[in-house]
């Protein structure tokens, strides 16, 4: 027998008590591994996805210090009637970008759109440049390309390129490019 200062332990006892502990154990590690809900056949309800709906849009763009925000939004659906050009120039409809002037000597000279991987800037009747501030002091501006007849259904992409109007066959200094879905 074990002795202590405090109780005395019989061996049996702790022989007995091991083996309680290791049965223990065993069981436990039966239970957990042995269960069968891991099976996703056997799951009830609705299973958990395992993409974003706007996975087929891709990663949502950074902006950046000179374009602040891309309509429609990345990602977004929009109908085919927000896509044409409207009777008022001064909304912005279609495919926009607001950009800044900051620090950018010819002001809107520096920014190239593209919708569908064609450059659109120079489209007469197409392109509304909307001013943000006094047309002597523009702080910035929304560019919209919004053809007549709209975009046709159906995904598109869209980039605004900030580039230095004196080498537009140069890369960009920023480049910003989404996704969205035009619907009926």
């Amino acid at each position: 027998m074990l002795r202590s200062r405090y109780m005395r332990i019989p061996p049996w006892a702790l022989l007995s008590g091991g083996l309680v502990l290791i049965a223990g154990v065993i069981a436990a590690v039966m239970i957990l591994s042995a269960g069968g809900d891991d099976d996703p056949t056997l799951a009830a309800g609705t299973p958990t996805p395992t993409r974003a709906p706007s996975d087929a849009f891709g990663p949502t763009p950074t902006m950046t210090e000179h374009v602040s925000e891309v309509l429609p939004a990345h990602g977004e659906r929009i109908q085919q009637q927000a896509t044409r050009r409207g009777a008022a120039t001064l909304t912005p409809r279609g495919v926009c970008a607001v950009v800044s002037y900051k620090d950018l000597p010819e002001n809107n000279q520096w920014f190239r759109i593209a919708v569908d991987d064609k450059e659109v800037t120079a489209e007469k009747d197409s392109v509304t440049l909307i001013l943000d501030g006094t047309e002597a002091d523009p702080q910035g501006a929304t560019m919209c390309y919004a053809p007549p007849d709209g975009l046709s259904l159906g995904l598109h992409s869209a980039a605004i390129a900030v580039q230095d109007p004196k080498s537009t066959g140069g890369v960009p200094q920023e480049l910003v490019a989404w996704k969205f879905e035009v619907i009926e």
